[in-house]
Formats: C-alpha cells, structure tokens, sequence
C-alpha cells in the first residue's frame, strides 16, 4: 500500500475498521483508501468487528448493515456502547431513508447508500475527520 509521508499536504491519514462481507468490495475500498493515506483494517463480519474494535482505536468505522451473523445494526449498538464518541458511517445496498434515518437515530454518524464512489466515501470521510481536527 502506498505510504504518504506525514508532510505531504495530500496526505489524509486516519485509521479505519472496514467492516463488509463482500471481499471483492472490501478488498477495493481498503485499496482506494489506503491509496489516500488511510491505515485500514478490513474485517468480513460483525463478530471479527467487534474483536478488531477498541475504543480509540480507529478514527472511523465503515460498517456494512446487512451481514451474515450479526447485523451491522446489531455491531453499531455494540460498538457505540463501549465508545459513544466513535464515528461510524454505515453503508447499504437497501437504500431506503428508513434504515438510513434508524442507523442515525442510533448514533451512526452518516449513511452511504451503495453503490458509492470513491469520491463519496472520501468526501465523508473528510467532513468527519475535520470536524473533530478543524486543522485539517
């Protein structure tokens, strides 16, 4: 994966736990965000989530709603529950405004409608990390 120096304007930097089931899309969006400075460890289920998570541990969590084994419901409640200030974007292929509008209800800090470009991701990505460095 590409190392961008800690200097490099361009560099984003910021640690993520990837939490999809589909390996060819986990393995792209690890390969677009690690291109753009991002650490990320890429999980396939709600169950190996939750083991990678530690509170302070990732600056934000791209969670998948539907898996097999626990819902990505399930694993924001529990992840929200041992870290309240976590930042966790969730992602669906149902892309209806109820599951969007509950995830949020719940603490979800955005929802990404798939299927979503690499600009859409990094875009909110971005606002999330600015918001808490304003120095960014």
């Amino acid at each position: 994966s590409a190392h961008i120096s800690p200097d490099d304007p361009d560099a984003r930097g910021g640690t993520i736990l990837l939490v999809e089931d589909e390996r060819a899309l986990r393995e792209i969006v690890a390969e677009i965000l690690s291109s753009q400075g991002y650490t990320v460890t890429g999980v396939a289920d709600g169950d190996a989530a939750l083991a990678a998570f530690a509170p302070g541990a990732f600056d934000i969590v791209l969670l998948d709603l539907t898996m097999p084994g626990l819902s990505g419901r399930e694993v924001l409640e529990r992840i929200l529950q041992r870290d309240p200030d976590q930042d966790v974007v969730v992602t669906s292929g149902y892309s209806n405004e109820g599951a969007a509008n509950d995830v949020l209800a719940l603490g979800a800090r955005a929802f990404l409608a798939k299927p979503f470009g690499a600009s859409d991701v990094l875009r909110c990505f971005d606002k999330l990390l600015r918001r808490r460095d304003p120095s960014r």
